[in-house]
């Protein structure tokens, strides 16, 4: 039997290991393997993207829910300081309605105020993310080099060196 194995690296950072394997002896050629280790830099740089995409997005799903949270909670707030405000001067008279409804347009305006810079955080977290997302072309570029580099390697080494990436049983 035959069985190749090759390592998922990415940028250095070693993400898993492929294999392929046939029930015959030697079956695979120089070709073969030339192909495979071609294959596995691919598949390390798909793998390495996901994961990357996957973290970005999972990141700005959790700022958004946290702003969101954040601002429903100062929302209700300031609605509730502003209804015990407008209860408490109506007790004490027509005088303290004119205070009472003068700290709710200041309640309000406070609350505006923090809803303002909370919509700012969410549009400095989108922009990460898509500096995140511009990334990407960048490091499937460098890992296309590399492939380049490993290929060259490989074009250039003699018949009898073995590869240290694959092995071949």
């Amino acid at each position: 039997s035959s069985l190749l194995f090759a390592p998922l690296i990415v940028g250095g950072r070693l993400i898993g290991v492929m294999s392929i394997q046939s029930i015959r002896a030697h079956a695979y050629s120089e070709r073969e393997r030339a192909i495979f280790r071609t294959l596995c830099a691919y598949a390390a740089i798909a793998l390495d993207n996901a994961s990357a995409y996957a973290l970005a997005e999972h990141a700005r799903q959790d700022a958004d829910l946290a702003l969101q949270k954040r601002m429903e909670a100062e929302a209700a707030r300031e609605v509730l300081e502003a209804q015990q405000a407008l209860a408490q001067a109506r007790r004490e008279g027509e005088e303290s309605v004119a205070q009472a409804r003068q700290k709710a347009a200041e309640d309000t305006a406070r609350a505006l105020e923090q809803w303002q810079a909370a919509q700012e955080k969410l549009t400095e977290a989108e922009t990460e993310l898509a500096e995140v997302q511009a990334e990407a072309p960048k490091r499937i570029a460098e890992a296309e080099q590399q492939l380049a580099e490993a290929r060259l390697a490989a074009a250039k080494a003699t018949p009898e060196a073995s590869d240290p990436a694959p092995y071949t049983h």
